[in-house]
């Protein structure tokens, strides 16, 4: 009966701090801007924002996307590159961790694609699976991510066909 008593307190406290964030989020332009992105959430869009800042840390949106480990590792030796596997050795696993989980929370509800990205990712599912297209999809959030607060733009869907 505590334990009970003790899990629905606990379930109370998840329930008031995530109604802070999101009303932190919508307190902030930037923030509530990056939650456009498919499966970015509050939570990911106050990381974003609060790693990447202006974005000017960056010369570019891969190279945020490399400091992330979403990006293959480059092997090169005697003047041939090789591409391998992404890497889990990076400076913000968190941040990391909490887009790959929203984009693949994204990838598995996605049944009718409505835009030209989810058209995308469909097809990339159909190659490579579910694991493969949330990174792909991830590492595309941050690369726009960083064009949003670069440039101050808001993200424009493109519609099926565009």
């Amino acid at each position: 009966h505590l334990l009970w008593q003790r899990l629905c307190a606990l379930h109370e406290d998840i329930e008031r701090l995530n109604r802070e964030i999101e009303a932190l989020v919508r307190q902030n332009p930037a923030c509530e801007r990056l939650t456009a992105l498919e499966g970015v959430g509050p939570i990911g869009a106050v990381l974003l924002l609060a790693t990447l800042g202006t974005g000017e840390a960056f010369a570019n949106g891969r190279q945020f996307s490399a400091y992330l480990g979403l990006t293959p590792k480059q092997y090169s030796s005697g003047g041939k590159v090789a591409l391998s596997g992404i890497s889990k050795r990076v400076a913000n696993r968190r941040l990391r961790a909490v887009l790959i989980q929203g984009a693949r929370a994204y990838v598995h509800k996605l049944k009718q694609p409505r835009s030209s990205k989810d058209h995308w990712l469909a097809a990339l599912i159909q190659r490579g699976g579910h694991g493969k297209a949330a990174v792909a999809l991830a590492n595309k959030n941050v690369r726009t991510a960083w064009a949003m607060l670069t440039q101050g733009t808001d993200y424009q869907r493109a519609p099926a066909g565009a």
